[in-house]
């Protein structure tokens, strides 16, 4: 095929098409030759009417072809198009998307003219398509497709030099391109989408099923199928045209901004405002219109609706001295704005190309609109999840076709003895083999296994868990290791600032320590020599470091941003006045200020801050004195390498905190001389943050949640394997661990002892007493002695030297990891061939969230449990609060299993497929155990519908031949009662604990199949010895020829009495309760419908109520008969509830994997 690659993560290839003209079309004049050939024959060869007969397989032949165009795109691609060489030529495109990015589509192809580098309409034509409502533009030059290209890496002084959009021409270009600035969707109607649902394989494949069974005289039984498929689709239909009007809903995009256009600044409409648009937001909160980034001034955004996390961030401006391309994602993050989030305050500053706008506010460089926009990404996440969903497809069709083998033999073999009968009819021996064929495939199949996903979605919103993707879910059955950040997911963000420590090592504060002695005097249990300063007792230089180094927002008279930062804020005595400037209390002997004049926000990959602020002291005569300076903060590592003089005992003193849990912040400063205040923004941060001098390690308590270390013993116990992956110090890390059974032994790290400059891997204990050389290959006997740490440089060594797979396995702890090595990891775990759980609440995680099966994002802020609640003690403002809990004006209605559960914008973070509104660790097992009961609700269906399929197969072969039939009333009751059954079965709740015991993954096991062919084989001795022994006791007359109607007898009474008590006796024993879902008992509606119907079983064979025995065309049962049968239904229960256990115990699940086996060794040691 003439296939062109397209270029991204989603689509794979792309085949231009061109439309056949109708008579050219292979479903046209094929089928007009065919009709010509049979017509022709049919005419000559048979007398009248019959011969028109042939006709009729090539009708029915061309319907399918139809059908098949409908169901199948590569198919319809086939039938109605022509490939095409040429992109120019061709008029639509077979789109091959990559796995689990949508299906397989058949899309238009467009022209439109390609813009010039200036941004205008030029003469030489575009070709894209759309998918999924992104655009995808055909590249000559590459011979590719790749997504549109909007000014999103740019080199960023183009940003700070552009003057906007200068023409209406280049609106209109623009317009063309890009489109508008607007979530367009428009939603089907009821009865389009009714259509398309009714013409879907299944639910085609069981119309044709129930006009067969119409054919063969059962009406009711029919009707019956028909109502429940129909109702079934409508219920459907229904909740997707719910979900489009909530999808719908979406907030505007705010208030008109200014745009600047044509040299001058004017209103606009949020909606038409276009890539490479200049715009301002009007002052009080709005809601930002587009991607964007900062050329002039800064601003405070709330980005909770994105990514979950309250917080307000800092977002600054391009500086002047930028070079490079942007990179939103990595190094400019801090100078993006994005759609959807809302605008809390903003300051203009700075000089760009353009004039200021009217009302002063900053300016924005729109880089993406629409659909484009991060916004935009999550609208088509959760569009794509509006789908139907089902369990694994490739599973089922491949479980079909194993009974699709037993039906064909069955078929078969009633065709053979058929048609060696020339007094058969051959209507009724073709109508009959078809149907045995067709009742692989019941008809409630489709219905139970949405039903199966959409109970465990319906169950988890409830919980205030959130699914973007409910494909994922049966994953969380399979889940083998669990992976968790630690800052803000196990550990609170309640921070409290101990004191700073250090204050000894810093120039006129004492001697420097002799770091040799002080581990020594430690270790002997003395105090040592340099001692934890209380926030009270501090000097000048930590107080104004702790008090100016900070991103927080004064927002209406509330303090928010990061609560390490407000913690350290409220320990030292200040406040706020502004955002940029910080004040000690009114009760000090001299007032002080701090007004922050440029800051360098926190990176992760820098892992520091710093800012430089102007220090003004009051003196209580009235003196002022004024100074500036730089102050900095960040991990200890880091901050020693920008340090002028590192301080004897440095590395010790910032462990011995570490070790303890607590985490450790490094101080520092420098005096900067300035020509003026503005003048500091043009001071490369390199030259900031140069020779700085030590002021102390400031010391916070973190302490866990509450519920981290019972949600962590309960997944430990339940046979996953746990990791922590952090961007904390190893010590602290460490610690945390062991609190929450990620370790359980002495944990070894593995640092970097440089000797002479070269680098000496080692592995060292925490209380540094054992240590030994880093080596490959010696993973397995580490582990079986050491829980393992590996630190991010250590990582980087271990993949250097390609010894990141061996060790992978039994690494407990990740520390010090950027974004980008957290999602290295998870892609290691599952090139591994693990099932992998990430859980994390920062925007730090999102990496590692999207790649792992099931990713966990934790919406920061959400309600926690009365042990878990928080408070507001100190003087830093009213706390924000912003409950992401279930409020009651919040809790979705009540939902049916029916129903695909609706998930909006604020329910959903872009960061990961499932969102818990809340900061708890605890929704991970909700996940788990409603993934456990998706695998184990699949498991039993399956198991259920193959016992019902070969017993049904034989009743419809062998025993037919027999003269045995079903009454038309008798399969109505029986279908009823089934589908009845399967619905209480769908329902089935998950236990409240995870068990150490783990599902079986997949439906192909050998557990599964002997126990479905054993039990079988149970089954038809049973169905054999009692219509053996009806034929024996039933008159010769009362036999019935095979094409015969229906007329009740002793063996038709005997077989579909012994079905309903197989049936009831396969969901008895296939039922699969503990430890995974409830027992049989405490599933009140399973029960209560076997019970029904086994009691209605015991009265067929009792014959104690004749009416009902003469509703159901039942004969009386002769003398005795029916004790026996009961006597054989007994048997047949014990000996398949023996089989099954037996089975269950000589083919357990899959044991648990290596890498979550509990390691014992007798050099356990705790730390």
């Amino acid at each position: 095929m003439a296939s062109f690659p397209v270029r991204g993560k989603r689509l794979r290839t792309c085949t231009p098409l061109v439309r056949r003209s109708a008579a050219s079309r292979l479903d046209v004049w094929p089928m007009g030759l065919l009709y010509a050939v049979a017509l022709s024959w049919g005419l000559s060869s048979f007398q009248g009417l019959t011969g028109l007969l042939l006709l009729a397989p090539c009708a029915a032949l061309h319907v399918l072809l139809l059908l098949f165009s409908v169901w199948f795109v590569e198919f319809r691609a086939l039938v109605h198009f022509r490939e095409e060489r040429e992109v120019s030529a061709a008029s639509h495109c077979l789109v091959l998307p990559e796995r689990y990015q949508g299906r397989v589509s058949l899309v238009e192809l467009h022209t439109l003219r390609a813009l010039s580098e200036r941004g205008n309409a030029s003469a030489r034509p575009a070709h894209y398509f759309e998918f999924r409502k992104q655009r995808f533009v055909f590249d000559p030059s590459e011979a590719a497709f790749a997504k549109l290209h909007y000014p999103s890496s740019l080199d960023v002084q183009l940003y700070r030099k552009d003057k906007g959009i200068t023409s209406e021409t280049q609106v209109a270009a623009l317009e063309e391109w890009y489109g508008t600035n607007q979530f367009d969707m428009p939603a089907p109607s009821f009865l389009e989408m009714l259509q398309e649902q009714m013409m879907a394989p299944f639910f085609v494949f069981q119309v044709f099923c129930v006009l067969l069974w119409c054919m063969d005289d059962y009406l009711s039984y029919s009707l019956m199928t028909l109502f429940m498929l129909v109702l079934f689709e409508c219920t459907v239909v229904k909740q997707r045209e719910r979900n489009y009007q909530e999808l719908r809903r979406v907030p505007p995009s705010g208030r008109h901004v200014y745009v600047y256009r044509g040299g001058k600044w004017a209103m606009s409409s949020p909606a038409r405002l276009l890539p490479g648009d200049l715009f301002s937001m009007l002052d009080g909160e709005q809601v930002v219109p587009a991607d964007a980034v900062l050329v002039s001034g800064k601003c405070i955004v709330n980005e909770a609706i994105l990514t979950g996390e309250s917080t307000p961030q800092w977002r600054e401006a391009l500086p002047a001295d930028a070079a490079g391309k942007l990179s939103s994602k990595s190094i400019h993050k801090q100078n993006m704005i994005y759609k959807g989030t809302c605008l809390v305050q903003q300051e203009g500053a700075g000089t760009v190309a353009v004039p200021k706008p009217p009302h002063g506010g900053c300016i924005g460089y729109v880089v993406r609109t629409g659909f484009a926009t991060k916004q935009g990404k999550l609208m088509r996440t959760i569009l794509s999840s509006s789908e139907r969903v089902t369990a694994n497809s490739f599973e089922t069709a491949m479980f079909i076709l194993f009974l699709l083998v037993f039906a064909v033999v069955a078929s078969g073999y009633v065709l053979h003895h058929g048609l060696a009968n020339p007094d058969r009819s051959r209507y009724k021996l073709f109508l009959h083999c078809t149907m045995i064929i067709t009742s692989v495939i019941p008809p409630e199949l489709p219905m139970e296994l949405s039903i199966a996903v959409n109970s465990s979605l319906v169950n988890l919103i409830k919980l205030g868990i959130f699914c973007t993707e409910p494909f994922r879910i049966p994953f969380g059955g399979k889940v083998t290791i669990c992976c968790f950040d630690k800052t803000g997911t196990l550990s609170s963000d309640e921070l409290r600032l101990q004191g700073v420590s250090g204050i000894e090592l810093i120039e006129g504060h004492g001697p420097p320590a002799n770091s040799e002695i002080a581990e020594k005097e430690e270790a002997r249990g003395k105090k040592a020599t340099i001692k934890l300063v209380p926030p009270s007792l501090l000097p000048e230089l930590p107080v104004q470091i702790l008090a100016g180094c900070q991103s927080l927002v004064a927002s209406n008279g509330t303090v928010v941003g990061d609560p390490m930062e407000k913690a350290a804020l409220q320990g030292v005595g200040w406040y706020m006045a502004q955002s940029n400037l910080v004040c000690r209390g009114d009760d000090a002997s001299e007032s002080q200020s701090i007004r922050i004049l440029h800051r360098h926000h926190f990176a992760s990959a820098l892992k520091r801050m710093s800012v430089v602020g102007q220090i003004t002291t009051t003196k209580a005569g009235g003196g002022t004195q004024t100074e500036v300076r730089v102050l900095a903060k960040g991990a200890p590592e880091t901050i020693e390498r920008h340090l002028r003089t590192v301080p004897d005992g440095y590395t010790t003193l910032h462990n011995r905190y570490s070790r303890q849990g607590a985490r450790v912040i490094a101080l520092a400063t420098k005096r900067l001389t300035l020509e003026s205040t503005a003048s500091s923004k043009h001071i490369p941060r390199a030259d900031i943050e140069r020779d700085l001098e030590f002021a102390g390690f400031a010391v916070f308590a973190c302490p866990l949640k509450w519920d981290s270390e019972p949600a962590l013993r309960m997944l430990r116990d339940s046979s996953h394997h746990l990791v922590m992956i952090t961007g904390d110090h190893a010590l602290t890390a460490c610690h945390v661990a062991h609190r929450v059974h990620i370790t359980e032994r002495r944990v070894l790290l593995l640092d970097n002892h440089e000797i002479d400059g070269k680098p000496d891997w080692r592995w060292s204990s925490v209380d540094r007493k054992v240590s030994m050389g880093f080596a490959k290959g010696s993973a397995s006997a580490l582990a079986g002695d050491y829980d393992l740490c590996v630190s991010g440089d250590g990582l980087t060594m271990l993949m250097s030297c390609g010894a990141l797979r061996e060790f992978l396995p039994f690494v407990q702890v990740y520390a010090r990891t950027s974004p980008e090595q957290k999602q290295h990891i998870i892609n290691a775990l599952r090139d591994a061939g693990q099932t992998t759980l990430m859980v994390g609440d920062g925007t730090n995680d999102v990496g590692a969230l999207k790649q792992a099966h099931i990713g966990v994002a934790l919406m920061s802020g959400g309600s926690t449990q009365a042990r878990g609640r928080r408070s507001n003690k100190g003087g830093t403002g009213k706390r924000l609060r912003r409950d992401n809990g279930m409020s009651k004006s919040e809790r979705p209605r009540e939902q049916d299993a029916l129903e695909l559960p609706t998930v909006k914008l604020g329910d959903a973070s872009m960061a990961a497929a499932f969102t818990a509104r809340q900061s708890s660790v605890m929704p991970v097992t909700h996940i788990l155990r409603q993934g456990r009961t998706t695998l184990v609700t699949t498991l039993m269906m399956f198991k259920i519908l193959g016992l019902n399929c070969l017993t049904s197969a034989y009743a419809l072969s062998v025993q037919y031949l027999d003269g045995v039939k079903l009454g038309d009333t008798q399969a109505t009751v029986t279908g009823l009662l089934s589908a009845i059954i399967f619905l209480c079965l769908s329902r089935t709740e998950s236990r409240k604990e995870l068990s150490q015991e783990r599902p079986y993954p997949s439906i192909f096991s050998v557990y599964l199949f002997l126990s479905v062919l054993c039990q079988s084989a149970v089954h038809l001795i049973f169905l054999i010895s009692a219509t053996t022994l009806a034929k024996e006791a039933m008159p010769d007359q009362d036999r019935l020829d095979i094409d015969a109607d229906f007329q009740p007898n002793l063996v038709n009474t005997v077989s579909y009495t012994v079905s309903s008590v197989v049936l009831m006796t396969t969901f008895f024993v296939n039922y699969i309760g503990r430890p995974f879902n409830q027992s049989l008992l405490e599933n009140k509606p399973y029960t209560s419908v076997l019970a029904v119907g086994s009691f209605l079983a015991w009265l067929l064979l009792s014959d104690v109520f004749y009416d009902l025995n003469e509703l159901l065309e039942l004969v009386p049962l002769p003398a005795g008969m029916g004790g026996r049968l009961v006597g054989f239904a007994l048997v047949d229960l014990v000996a398949t509830w023996l089989i099954e256990k037996a089975l269950g115990c000589i083919f357990p699940p899959p044991s648990v994997s290596s890498m979550a086996k509990p390691r014992v060794s007798s050099k356990q040691t705790a730390e």
